[in-house]
């Protein structure tokens, strides 16, 4: 990385209940992670356990967006 260029982040979150096995918790999180990316730079997108996965996440009114930075 040169002098005067920044690094960015995007994270997805969710929370995994009982009824998750470990394919649908990574699912649910990376759903969130693609949201994140696609909102810019420097976020953080969360999904509770019970959200559905949509194909159009921006439509998900489950969708937690985060701007940091």
């Amino acid at each position: 990385m040169s002098h005067g260029q920044g690094v960015t982040a995007s994270f997805g979150l969710t929370c995994c209940s009982a009824k998750d096995d470990i394919q649908s918790c990574t699912a649910r999180a990376d759903r969130a992670l693609y949201a994140a990316k696609m909102a810019g730079r420097n976020r953080v997108v969360s999904l509770p356990d019970d959200a559905a996965l949509h194909e159009d996440m921006q439509a998900s009114p489950a969708l937690n967006t985060v701007s940091i930075g």
